[in-house]
């Protein structure tokens, strides 16, 4: 997962320490199964700093995907808080979480999920259409440019 600061989202911010990039405070998930209650995350605490790497490891089932759900506003906590920047998640409307997971959270995933019939450009630019900030031109040059970040660029067609 990737994050960049919220700088332009016009949220109200809580008071918070700002050497941390991300601060989980107190972490509850639970869900139901049928009528029976289980308890995904139990009280889980962690600061991380901007630039600062983590790994999360476990047997299937113990939560890491909850986890991770939960910090890229995927999902909400049944309790507890996912500050970023100062902004509690849980806080935000629905359109105030996509935006925020449209402009400032990006995830890389175990299993790729590329379009096939896309080019590794198209594939790339598919995130700036729904941004909608650039012009095709501009799309494309980002896309370039992502690609040769990751050298990737003899593969953009």
């Amino acid at each position: 997962m990737v994050l960049r600061s919220p700088k332009s989202l016009e949220m109200k911010k809580e008071e918070y320490d700002s050497q941390y990039k991300i601060i989980v405070q107190n972490l509850h998930k639970t869900y139901l199964l049928g009528t029976t209650a289980v308890a995904a995350l139990r009280g889980v605490e962690i600061n991380i700093k901007e630039g600062e790497f983590i790994g999360l490891y476990g047997p299937s089932g113990c939560g890491k995907t909850t986890f991770l759900n939960l910090i890229g506003g995927l999902d909400y906590p049944t309790r507890g808080k996912v500050i970023l920047d100062g902004i509690n998640m849980a806080t935000l409307t629905d359109n105030q979480l996509a935006d925020l997971r449209r402009d400032h959270i990006g995830y890389v995933f175990q299993f790729y999920n590329l379009l096939p019939l896309l080019t590794a450009l198209e594939n790339v630019m598919i995130p700036l259409h729904f941004q909608g900030k650039l012009s095709k031109r501009g799309k494309e040059r980002k896309a370039l440019e992502l690609l040769r970040l990751v050298k990737l660029e003899d593969r953009a067609h």
